[in-house]
């Protein structure tokens, strides 16, 4: 019984050495065929993030947009005014 044990110990502390993980190459691969594919990457022209802030109890809204080139613009609606930058 105690070899049993024995083995069976041996063989669960051994068995996570001998898988694989993933490499960071096979991640990225599978998120470009998840979005579909790196064309549809390319293709893309810009991002638009939408998101809530909440600062000392209020709400505010907050918009980013990036696009291809590098521009950035950030739109913050507080207090009923829009702020854009």
């Amino acid at each position: 019984m105690k070899k049993f044990k024995l083995i069976l110990a041996m063989t669960i502390m051994v068995a996570p050495i001998i898988t694989n993980a993933q490499t960071a190459e096979e991640i990225i691969d599978t998120y470009f065929e998840n979005i579909g594919g790196m064309e549809n990457f390319k293709n893309l022209e810009g991002i638009k993030m939408i998101a809530k802030v909440n600062q000392q109890g209020m709400e505010i809204p907050l918009e980013i947009v990036q696009l291809k080139d590098g521009r950035q613009m950030t739109i913050v609606n507080f207090q009923g005014k829009q702020i854009m930058q």
